[in-house]
């Protein structure tokens, strides 16, 4: 046999082995709850099934959407409209069978307890450092000037404003809301609560942002593919880090903290139940 010809056979072989691997692959959910580190592992698990974006629940054009249909009315964050977008394009996709499903939307238990070939998978963080990060990134991105930063002054009056706010009420419940099919419609209620930790129970793989390295081996674990997470996203303020420092130094008193555990307390039970279960 001649060189060219093994060398076309050989080809063939490696084609057929790499076929072979993307169809016995399994297919990958990952529910992105926001301000969880989700921008890095999303890339991180693309990269490992070699898929691109075609699954996405894009959570700037759904919200823009919500935005237009509401008008003036309602806040799209937050909204059963925005939730509602969010859960029927992830169906869609299901449907589709895209091999990776990955944004901002809550489950659906049908799917859930008929996953076919999917491994679903999320990323929790602790609720109060996840609220903390949510408002900073708000005043980054929506209140900020590079040129004219807010001095602590501006940042308590947004802080007073906001902290009896729905909005807020919704960030601080925002683990339960994703993993409830049923959205922001229940909110902080215990029936939504009981819901949440139904469906987590149904997720493979469970992990915690502080503890990305057991997470990356729990994925090698399921789906046989081993996961790189590069920080993606990391000025997520808007600010130098300079900036940052300067201006929420303090800002975080044991007044404030009190309000937002008081506020999470619903996430952070659900939180600690998540701890409590032993996943791979």
């Amino acid at each position: 046999m001649n060189t060219l010809a093994v060398k076309f056979l050989r080809n063939i072989e490696s084609t057929s082995r790499k076929l072979a691997n993307t169809l016995s692959q399994k297919k990958v959910v990952f529910l992105h709850i926001p301000k969880c580190g989700g921008t890095s592992i999303s890339s991180a698990i693309a990269s490992a099934i070699h898929t691109g974006w075609e699954g996405y629940v894009d959570p700037i054009r759904t919200r823009k959407l919500a935005q237009l249909i509401l008008g003036d009315q309602e806040q799209a964050e937050g909204s059963s409209l925005l939730f509602h977008i969010r859960q029927a394009i992830f169906f869609e996709f299901i449907q589709e069978e895209k091999p990776f499903i990955f944004g901002h939307f809550p489950v659906i238990y049908d799917c859930l307890i008929n996953p076919k070939d999917y491994v679903f998978v999320t990323v929790l963080r602790y609720p109060c450092e996840r609220f903390i990060s949510q408002f900073k990134y708000s005043v980054g991105t929506k209140y900020n000037s590079l040129k004219q930063p807010l001095n602590t002054d501006e940042i308590n009056l947004i802080w007073n404003n906001y902290i009896e706010s729905k909005l807020a009420a919704f960030h601080a419940n925002i683990l339960s809301a994703y993993l409830d099919e049923r959205g922001s419609y229940d909110l902080g209620s215990q029936e939504s609560l009981a819901r949440a930790m139904r469906n987590l129970e149904y997720f493979e793989v469970v992990g915690f942002l502080e503890k990305l390295d057991d997470f990356s081996e729990n994925i090698y674990q399921a789906i046989g593919k081993k996961i790189t997470i590069e920080v993606k996203n990391k000025s997520e303020y808007k600010l130098s880090s300079y900036q940052q420092k300067e201006i929420f130094l303090n800002f975080f008193d044991e007044q404030k903290l009190l309000q937002i555990n008081e506020l999470c307390r619903q996430d952070l039970k659900l939180y600690e139940f998540a701890q409590s279960q032993n996943k791979i």
